[in-house]
């Protein structure tokens, strides 16, 4: 199956009119997989090959290149979507993504349905925040429950206010699902002093 377009927007003009159908990308999108060079993940070092899908299933059209989103970081169980991208295959959002809430009549024509399969042995970056009363051994007392969990932290940023004892922590933490995310968020919760964990979304 050959496409044939001037341009990329006029693809997906004829996506979103139904022009192609979802057989057609999907058959072009094997060729494309044998014949495309490995491609840089936007925002990283790490090389993604065109065959790796994560476990993400596209409705009707097969295993094109995915890969998900850095602004909302979805993991398995979230609501998704895929949005088709400039020269990367598929873009995964959560469905409340800003980025994907915000889009024009134009850009929601190269969204379609996705959903994440039955491989869920990836790991996910998620951020959470944490605002607490400040005390001694409150971080030890979060490491310990990742350490629990067998969750890795990425990343820690601390920042505490000693006028009124307040201390908030961004943390970057690798999970594999949305269930071991709201386990450990709600662990988080139960500790002594911790006035509220929430999930962040990437600027």
């Amino acid at each position: 199956t050959e496409l044939k377009f001037a341009n990329v927007d006029d693809f997906y003009a004829a996506y979103g009119r139904g022009d192609i159908s979802a057989n057609q990308i999907a058959a072009r999108g094997q060729i494309l997989a044998h014949h495309t060079a490995p491609l840089k993940s936007p925002g990283t070092d790490r090389t993604v090959k065109a065959e790796k899908t994560s476990g993400i299933q596209i409705h009707g059209v097969g295993n094109l290149l995915t890969h998900v989103a850095r602004c909302c970081s979805p993991a398995p169980g979230d609501a998704i979507v895929g949005f088709i991208t400039r020269g990367r295959g598929v873009t995964v959002h959560r469905h409340d993504c800003r980025n994907i809430l915000h889009l024009d009549d134009s850009q929601r024509a190269r969204l379609i349905n996705v959903d994440w399969g039955n491989q869920q042995t990836e790991i996910y970056s998620v951020d959470i925040r944490i605002d607490a009363i400040d005390r001694q051994g409150l971080l030890h007392d979060i490491i310990n429950v990742m350490t629990n969990e067998k969750i890795n932290i990425l990343a820690v940023n601390t920042l505490s206010d000693k006028h009124d004892s307040s201390a908030q922590m961004d943390l970057t933490i690798e999970v594999t699902d949305i269930e071991q995310l709201s386990r450990v968020l709600t662990r988080l919760s139960q500790l002594n002093n911790i006035l509220e964990v929430r999930r962040q979304m990437r600027s």
